[in-house]
């Protein structure tokens, strides 16, 4: 049996950000048009599909963001993956121990995952 990709997004339902944003609190979650825009950039939801003399969205990006409200409110910063696990990370810090500074994130099971940063992430911090 061989696969195709589907190319033709006639099929696929579109809606306004306007329009998802008011499904989403419909459902009991707060989002706002910057946080959609955010969560675009950082590549969590597809870039708008043109439609017309606007822009849209897919419907199916909706669970997404009810996801991604869930994670904000539960306090998730961001998912990390290591050795094929995915951790949530609900804190990080940046600590001075001695004369060696350090990342400290806390994981959502409440390990601590600590690594010491070097002179060059420091600088970049810095500008």
């Amino acid at each position: 049996m061989q696969l195709e990709l589907v190319t033709d997004t006639s099929l696929i339902a579109f809606c306004s950000q306007e329009d998802a944003i008011s499904e989403v609190r419909r459902l009991g979650y707060e989002v706002s048009l910057r946080s959609l825009t955010y969560w675009r950039s950082q590549g969590k939801l597809r870039r708008l599909q043109r439609n017309g003399n606007s822009y849209a969205m897919s419907r199916n990006e909706i669970p997404v963001i009810v996801l991604l409200c869930q994670m904000r409110e539960e306090q998730v910063l961001t998912e990390i993956e290591l050795e094929g696990k995915v951790f949530s990370v609900k804190q990080i810090e940046i600590r001075k121990l001695g004369d060696r500074i350090y990342r400290i994130m806390t994981l959502s099971e409440g390990e601590l995952l600590i690594k010491e940063l070097g002179d060059d992430y420091i600088r970049k911090l810095i500008c």
